[in-house]
């Protein structure tokens, strides 16, 4: 059955992925990726908790739309 994926796995090299080979590729997340990213940890989170016998909530999650400001700061609080 699985015969044919291991043969193909095979005629593949495998890549070697290390820190220096990534270099200069970091970038930051976008927002929906930041959105996916958050709600994977919270899952995690509860996953884990309930787990060893815990209940837990996970909370509301913004939005990649509601993350982005309005550009207003305030900074004076004096």
């Amino acid at each position: 059955m699985n015969s044919t994926r291991d043969e193909s796995r095979a005629a593949q090299p495998e890549q070697d992925v290390t820190l220096g080979s990534l270099k200069g590729q970091e970038r930051d997340l976008t927002g929906a990726e930041e959105v996916l990213v958050e709600l994977a940890e919270s899952l995690l989170v509860k996953k884990c908790m309930e787990g060893r016998g815990f209940r837990y909530w996970a909370g509301p999650i913004a939005s990649a739309a509601e993350r982005q400001g309005d550009g207003y700061v305030l900074d004076d609080v004096s």
